[in-house]
């Protein structure tokens, strides 16, 4: 299962518009051209970009993270080109997110090919078909304003507050400590990268124990592949000590 990987890490670029509902569609044109669109750092964060680009005091100092809050209620774009891309035939184009923060819609070329809204779970998306070799495409990245995407992702009749806390899967201290200051962030906060695979690829890999008798066990493997080549034979192999143990 040979891979060809491009690490996207640079020629990022991001700015941010006013929060305009969950499911609304890319930046038009216009909105685009109108727009100021800023370098950005990938991996990292808008509210570090701010910073070095002179437009926020450092969030650390006195009482300036206050004033990132307009941070949480704003919709914040990435954007950048992908190809020209090549696939060779029989091999699948795997966009790999690692960190999404947080409420994400990604489209290429206009055309919308996901959605993740979790900072500590890695993302893939298959886009072959969306890749061209003629010609570079757009990838766009929406992260939707925290302080609104979060209050709608799920209805609640009693309304606890505050939604935004208990409804983003995000660093609980994101919202303030005794020992942080409130800083909620947004961005493509670990790195991302275009995979190509000839044949398919192991998700995950696992073993867990079913019982432990006396000195013999009952173990289960577990394993979760994403395969689009010929049907194969796969062999598990594990060693504990001196013993071996092989299945295919």
């Amino acid at each position: 299962m040979s891979k060809n990987i491009h690490v996207l890490s640079t020629d990022w670029e991001f700015t941010w518009s006013h929060y305009s509902g969950k499911d609304r569609g890319p930046l038009s044109e216009t909105e685009v051209q109108g727009r100021t669109w800023r370098p950005a750092t990938v991996p990292g964060n808008v509210q570090a970009d701010l910073q070095t680009l002179g437009l926020v005091e450092d969030p650390f100092f006195a009482d300036n993270a206050d004033h990132l809050r307009w941070c949480e209620e704003v919709d914040f774009w990435y954007r950048r080109k992908l190809g020209p891309v090549d696939v060779p035939h029989g091999a699948r184009a795997i966009l790999h997110f690692e960190g999404l923060d947080c409420f994400a819609t990604i489209w290429i070329d206009g055309r919308e090919v996901g959605r993740h809204s979790n900072m500590f779970v890695p993302y893939w998306i298959d886009v072959t078909e969306h890749l061209r070799a003629d010609r570079p495409v757009e990838l766009l990245i929406r992260l939707a304003a925290n302080f609104q995407e979060a209050a709608v992702s799920h209805r609640d009749p009693i309304d606890h507050p505050p939604m935004q806390r208990i409804r983003s899967r995000k660093p609980q201290i994101s919202y303030g400590w005794d020992i942080g200051p409130r800083i909620v962030t947004v961005g493509l906060w670990r790195p991302v990268r275009l995979e190509i695979i000839d044949r398919g690829r192991l998700l995950y890999a696992g073993v867990r124990t079913l019982d432990v008798t006396g000195p013999a066990a009952a173990l289960e493997a577990v394993a979760t592949v994403d395969w689009h080549g010929r049907p194969g034979k796969a062999t598990l192999r594990g060693r504990f000590g001196p013993t071996t143990i092989e299945q295919t």
